[in-house]
């Protein structure tokens, strides 16, 4: 079976045909546009109003493709009726912290932003004949990179204690070197989505730099699993790709062994900084045991709803931060919807997308918040629900016939 993108352009010349058949940029464009804006506001601006209102008007791309007549409701509807289980759990452990602070009431707006944003999704992703996410990542590198190029240059100065931490004031809620690292991922995401060599190593290598300087560890280790699954040079298996892949193994070996201790050193120690003074293993990972230690009493507190959506702010791993804010509930609740959305990719083959949200996971083993309304993880949120969506059958779609290389390709 060939997967090919559909035309860009029908034979029907007639501008009702091109608003019909050869919508899908337009949606993708204005989705990457607010994602690009909720980006912007909340580092540059520091406004948090202009990026909930970034978020909101998401809704203009979705009347969009329903007036288009592009939405699949059945789909729509299965999407966002697997996400209710998630959403459920997180209004009970809002109710445990509704007591009127900042706490509460930034719960209270990330929930009802997590709602909006999978009904939103859900609508947008049910497009039959395209992966909606997929076009939007292709969208964002040319909106994106000349930022991410403007604040190397404007903030080259911005270093503390060896550590790049741009546009960081000290505020822990906001533009956190985490948080950046969290965008350069989500950089890397785009990169990979497309088959052009100049924009996907060109997006790839800012998004790796920025990692290094940001001394970025969990972000640089997720993108490298997406890099595996999505780049289209490993997965599927086929012998060919073996072999190549055990040459590249062998000369890495020799590498290293005519290097000496000289790259595993530099990767130690400039890299991973298993050795430094401040970030480094002795040290107690800059404070996140001691986070790890403090949620795990409050795990034991209250195990089962936990302790209140809200209550924790920086436990460096957002399953163990959701298991004691929402409880075993909330925790059950999140792997189903992981692991729905994983099952899917996999039973058509759709290695982005699987990529994707195996790269999601093992970045919250390291980020503190699991889902919110920042570039990426609303990124992560678009390739999860429309993997909800999906049926047994694979889509003939554009980043399926890319990233999978055609399944069925005789081998």
């Amino acid at each position: 079976m060939n997967i090919t993108s559909p035309p860009l352009f029908m034979k029907k010349k007639s501008l009702n045909s091109l608003r019909e058949k050869n919508n899908g940029f337009i949606v993708a464009s204005l989705v990457a546009i607010l994602l690009t804006s909720c980006f912007v506001s909340f580092f540059y601006l520091n406004s948090k109003v202009l990026q909930e209102i970034s978020l909101l008007t998401l809704i203009i791309p979705t009347i969009i493709q329903i007036k288009q007549k592009n939405v699949d409701w059945s789909s729509a509807k299965k999407a966002f009726f697997l996400t209710t289980p998630y959403l459920l759990s997180l209004i009970m452990a809002l109710f445990i912290n509704l007591n009127g602070d900042e706490d509460s009431e930034f719960a209270a707006i990330l929930v009802a932003n997590l709602t909006f944003s999978f009904s939103v999704f859900s609508i947008i992703g049910s497009r039959k004949d395209r992966d909606v996410w997929h076009d939007v990542m292709k969208v964002i590198p040319f909106l994106t990179i000349p930022i991410f190029i403007f604040v190397l240059i404007s903030q080259r100065n911005a270093y503390l204690m060896g550590r790049w931490e741009p546009y960081y004031t000290g505020d822990v809620t906001g533009a956190h070197p985490n948080w950046w690292g969290l965008m350069a991922l989500g950089l890397g995401w785009c990169a990979l989505a497309w088959k052009n060599i100049l924009i996907r190593f060109s997006g790839l290598a800012i998004a790796v730099y920025y990692m290094y300087l940001l001394q970025s560890r969990g972000a640089l280790v997720a993108l490298v699993v997406a890099f595996i699954f999505c780049s289209g040079y490993f997965f599927p298996v086929r012998p060919k790709r073996i072999f190549l892949l055990f040459i590249l193994f062998l000369l890495g070996t020799v590498l290293i062994a005519m290097t000496g201790d000289g790259l595993l050193d530099f990767i130690a120690n400039h890299v991973l900084l298993l050795n430094d003074p401040e970030r480094g293993a002795g040290t107690g990972m800059s404070g996140r045991t001691a986070g790890y230690a403090t949620a795990w009493k409050a795990i034991n507190n209250a195990p089962f709803l936990g302790n209140g959506l809200g209550v924790f702010g920086f436990v460096h791993n957002g399953f163990l931060l959701i298991l004691a804010e929402g409880g075993i509930v909330t925790l059950l609740s999140t792997l189903f919807l992981f692991a729905t959305s994983i099952r899917k990719y996999k039973a058509i083959k759709h290695w982005s997308g699987l990529g994707y949200v195996l790269s999601y996971i093992v970045l919250l083993l390291t980020y503190p918040r699991l889902f919110n309304t920042n570039m990426t993880s609303l990124l992560a949120m678009m390739v999860i629900t429309q993997g909800l969506s999906y049926g047994k059958q694979p889509r003939d779609l554009p980043s399926n016939a890319y990233n999978l290389a055609i399944t069925n390709e005789t081998k």
